[in-house]
């Protein structure tokens, strides 16, 4: 690598820093899902950060997953009977 990495940035520590890091954080993963984007729409990053809902939370991280390892994983389907497409593997 060599490269320099810098200092590890703080993580968010109020309530409205962390919605806004999970907002982008679902942006992020929205836009390297393709046609899964629609489904991770229904991850509210309040309920994330109040523990409501854990299967989106659960899907965000498997979405989250599926892009950044998309060897090894594959986008699963939607909770709560949304549609079971095909899992596809995302495009690297």
């Amino acid at each position: 690598f060599g490269g320099e990495l810098g200092e590890k940035p703080a993580p968010p520590g109020s309530r409205e820093e962390k919605v806004a890091f999970l907002e982008r954080w679902i942006n992020a993963a929205a836009a390297g899902v393709g046609e899964y984007a629609p489904w991770l729409a229904h991850v509210q990053a309040q309920n994330v950060v109040c523990g409501a809902y854990p299967e989106w939370t659960n899907f965000l991280l498997q979405c989250t997953a599926a892009i950044g390892w998309p060897q090894h994983c594959t986008l699963p389907p939607p909770p709560g009977g949304l549609g079971q497409p095909e899992q596809l593997v995302v495009d690297a």
